[in-house]
């Protein structure tokens, strides 16, 4: 696969190449959600610091 096709599929442009669009949004979300989580948990931290 090209570098052109890489980088167009990483994007989500290529529609056509087979990409599992239901599971790409599954990642998608559990990237987000664990970002969530470890930022609540780095403000929760960081707030406690700033307290003390």
């Amino acid at each position: 696969m090209a570098i052109k096709d890489r980088i167009m599929r990483f994007f989500g442009a290529l529609k056509d190449k087979n990409i599992d669009w239901n599971k790409r949004e599954k990642r998608m979300r559990e990237f987000r959600d664990s970002f969530e989580k470890r930022i609540n948990k780095t403000s929760e931290y960081m707030e406690q610091v700033r307290k003390k």
